[in-house]
């Protein structure tokens, strides 16, 4: 009746109480035209023009995912990921709490014009008048959930 046992967990912040993890998936595709045309040439293999396809350059790419976590003095936690499909970029921030979570995501207009490949590299000028709109979503503790959109 008298015992007891106190079990305690010890995470050690990282250095600079930053940590990055980073995924890639290879790319998964036939070469482009110019390896392909250097390809034919040294193995004197016809191409046929006719049963090729044409696939915008922002559509085909690496596949990666950048997260970084921070670990601020007031024991909560920031996270953030990035996406990176070809060469458009999405990404998100949460941050966790004292049992709250909330964070910061891209809108989805944005998000569907990015997917039309409308997000190209962009220049300085064009990079200020940008949208830069999101939404805000925050989840309590009971469950409850709060979504603002702007």
């Amino acid at each position: 009746m008298d015992d007891g046992l106190l079990v305690s967990l010890f995470f050690k912040n990282p250095p600079g109480r930053l940590l990055r993890r980073q995924w890639s998936n290879p790319v998964r595709t036939f070469p482009d035209f110019a390896d392909w045309r250097s390809l034919v040439k040294q193995g004197g293999v016809k191409v046929d023009t006719g049963n090729m396809l044409d696939v915008k350059n922002d559509r085909v790419g690496v596949v990666r995912n950048n997260t970084k976590f921070s670990f601020p003095s007031d024991n909560s936690v920031i996270r953030t990921d990035k996406y990176y499909v070809g060469q458009r970029r999405m990404g998100e921030s949460q941050i966790i709490k004292d049992n709250f979570v909330f964070g910061i995501s891209e809108t989805k207009e944005a998000f569907n014009q990015k997917v039309q490949g409308e997000d190209g590299l962009r220049n300085r000028d064009a990079k200020q008048l940008a949208d830069k709109r999101c939404d805000f979503a925050l989840t309590f503790e009971n469950g409850v959930r709060l979504f603002i959109e702007m």
